[in-house]
């Protein structure tokens, strides 16, 4: 009877230990998302028109400019100056059921099967990991901004199957050391930057990342050297 309640004992203290780790882990997800959702509300408050639709290409409609083309176009965002931007917009992923490490997709890059797409630079969001802010700009933004010229987009690109090529890379980017992720992390920018660059808003100090790119007036100018890695 001593030996059954003893295991009894051991059950039972072996169950709330497991729960209590469970809490813990449950509460820092649920800090992780509450510090992403008061990020996300102090942007939109500041953003207020972007509230209205967060699609890729209306967040970029909001803070650059331009026109939104019809749906199915081959390119999402036409600015005033004719320059054609396609925008890809990605939540943070995960790779496998239980992984710790979490991944921006985006998906048909040049278009189903490759093919259809017409645009001067590919755009690429992801929402920031509340976890590594310290590796994106500091600018305001609970998103991250990869803006790629048309001719150096391959170098990113990896086979998707039939839908067309795709792109990937971990949110934790000083643990994306692949070639593609290596390629695309150069092409990081901050919002700010992003505004300058297309000619539609003032500049400004952009820290590092100002002091890597040439901006010249409108993106029909552009001429920038990738961040880098």
């Amino acid at each position: 009877m001593e030996l059954q309640c003893n295991c009894n004992w051991l059950l039972s203290w072996a169950k709330i230990m497991s729960d209590i780790n469970r809490l813990f882990s449950e509460n820092s997800e649920l800090r992780a998302k509450i510090v992403q959702l008061e990020f996300e509300i102090d942007f939109l408050k500041t953003h207020p028109s972007i509230a209205q639709g967060i699609k890729g290409e209306t967040l970029v409609y909001n803070i650059i400019g331009g026109e939104i083309t019809p749906y199915a176009a081959p390119h999402d965002v036409t600015l005033g100056n004719g320059a054609k931007i396609e925008v890809k917009f990605s939540k943070r992923n995960l790779p496998s059921k239980g992984a710790v490490t979490r991944r921006w997709n985006w998906s048909n890059l040049l278009g189903w099967c490759d093919k259809g797409k017409d645009y001067d630079f590919l755009l690429l969001i992801g929402d920031k990991d509340p976890r590594f802010l310290s590796q994106y700009p500091s600018d305001g933004s609970p998103y991250v901004f990869f803006l790629i010229p048309l001719g150096n987009v391959p170098e990113i690109l990896s086979k998707g199957g039939e839908g067309g090529s795709r792109a990937q890379i971990n949110t934790n980017l000083k643990g994306a050391r692949s070639n593609r992720s290596t390629a695309i992390k150069k092409y990081m920018v901050p919002v700010t930057l992003l505004s300058t660059i297309v000619g539609f808003h003032g500049g400004g100090d952009h820290g590092e990342w100002g002091k890597s790119i040439d901006i010249w007036n409108g993106l029909g100018r552009l001429g920038w050297r990738p961040l880098s890695a």
